[in-house]
Formats: structure tokens, C-alpha cells, sequence
């Protein structure tokens, strides 16, 4: 009986189902967090990537939530030899860490900030994905922008309270 107990828990609280199976889609419908770092791998190369293109003196990444910052975090602390600049988010406890250093006038911008948003912080941005998640994962990262972005027009004192989010 525990075992059988065990194991049903174990469905719905560890991501253990295959991605995009029926379990997984059940899974995921209790947990919805199952299916936010799906991916993250794939996330975190194709940030890297995007990076590669900034001088890493004067850039850094600026992502929408927590879980992307983090994974991206863990990557820099696991890989130092990661292109992937230093991480900052606004979301929830993670803004705390307050904003960059006026010194970062370029940064990789990742996760669905608005257009308007990102175009009234930098005077030069450009798409470089927009990131897909396996079949059958929604997540925050499915189809969210990744935008290289340069020439930042307003020091982060102005652009970090339109940054937080608590959420």
C-alpha cells in the first residue's frame, strides 16, 4: 500500500513522466511547476548563444521570472566558462538582488517582457528566438522572445521599478 501511495505521489510530485505522455499531461495539470524546467537545458545554450554576440564587460541577462534566472544562475556558477553573462531578474524575491550595474548598457532580454517595454530601456533590440518547448509542455518559455539588446537609454535606477513584479 505504500508503495502503491508512494508511487502515485511520486507521479504527480517529481517530474518523473515522460515529457509529453498522458501521465505527464495529468501530472502537470495537479503540478503545474512539472513543466517549468522542462527544456531548461536547451534554454540555457540558446541564451548563451545569444550572448556570445555582446561584450561580456558591459552585458547582461535580464529574464522575466525567477526560474529562468535561475536556471541560468546555475549555469554560470556550475560552467564558468559559460558565455552567459551575470543574471538579473525583477521577479519576486530574485529582484532583491537589485538591478545591474550602470556599467551594463547591452543585455541578452529573455522571457515575454513587452516590446514597448524593452524598446522605451534599449535604443537598439533585436529577436533572436523565440524559444519553442518540446510537444506537449506549455511553460512560461514556450514561444517567449529572446532579444539581444544594446545602447541602453535609461540607467537601471529608472528601468528596475518597471522591472519588479511580485507574482
Amino acid at each position: 500500500l505504500i508503495i502503491v501511495i508512494g508511487g502515485g505521489v511520486a507521479m504527480f510530485a517529481l517530474p518523473i513522466a515522460p515529457v509529453g505522455s498522458p501521465v505527464f499531461q495529468v501530472a502537470v495539470a495537479v503540478n503545474p511547476d512539472q513543466a517549468e524546467t522542462v527544456a531548461w537545458d536547451k534554454w540555457v545554450r540558446t541564451v548563451e548563444r545569444a550572448s556570445r554576440t555582446l561584450d561580456p564587460n558591459s552585458s547582461i541577462v535580464l529574464a522575466r521570472n525567477y526560474g529562468e534566472a535561475g536556471a541560468l544562475s546555475r549555469e554560470r556558477r556550475l560552467r564558468p566558462t559559460s558565455a552567459v553573462p551575470p543574471v538579473y531578474s525583477g521577479h519576486n524575491a530574485y529582484g532583491e538582488w537589485g538591478p545591474p550595474p550602470e556599467m551594463a548598457t547591452s543585455a541578452v532580454v529573455v522571457g515575454d517582457f513587452s516590446t514597448s517595454e524593452v524598446e522605451t530601456w534599449f535604443a537598439e533590440c533585436a529577436l533572436v528566438e523565440r524559444f519553442a518547448s518540446p510537444p506537449g509542455v506549455d511553460n512560461e518559455e514556450n514561444g517567449a522572445p529572446i532579444r539581444v539588446c544594446q545602447k541602453r537609454m535609461l540607467p537601471w535606477s529608472e528601468i528596475w521599478p518597471q522591472v519588479r513584479r511580485l507574482g
